[in-house]
């Protein structure tokens, strides 16, 4: 099966998706986010790690996940709404799962689609 035909699987699937900002970092190119994604799938349930830069907002894994927290008092701090509601469309997990390689992929679909 090619990868689109299970990014498609998969987003016929998805119910509902809600991020949640878990990091803000002042990073050399204006901010960056670790978020926690919860997926509602027709069968499934699940949360996914992703994080967000200027570049993109759907990418998979944190940014810093061995940082400590911090607080980040900088003044690009003005997206975060804007990624929130990025990750209620389903652009965004098309975005993400586009950045997969195929096995990883194929688990992912086998966890929404196959269940």
């Amino acid at each position: 099966m090619k990868k689109a035909d299970m990014r498609e699987a998969i987003l016929k699937e998805l119910v509902s998706s809600n991020a949640g900002i878990l990091r803000v970092y002042g990073v050399s190119f204006g901010v960056g986010y670790d978020l926690v994604i919860d997926l509602e799938f027709k069968n499934v349930d699940m949360n996914i790690h992703a994080h967000a830069t200027n570049k993109s907002w759907a990418l998979p894994g944190y940014l810093r996940p061995d940082n400590p927290q911090y607080k980040y008092t900088g003044s690009n701090d003005r997206y975060q709404y804007r990624v929130i509601n990025y990750w209620k469309t389903k652009d965004a997990l098309d975005e993400y799962l586009s950045r997969f390689q195929k096995p990883e992929l194929e688990e992912f679909y086998n966890k929404v689609v196959k269940h």
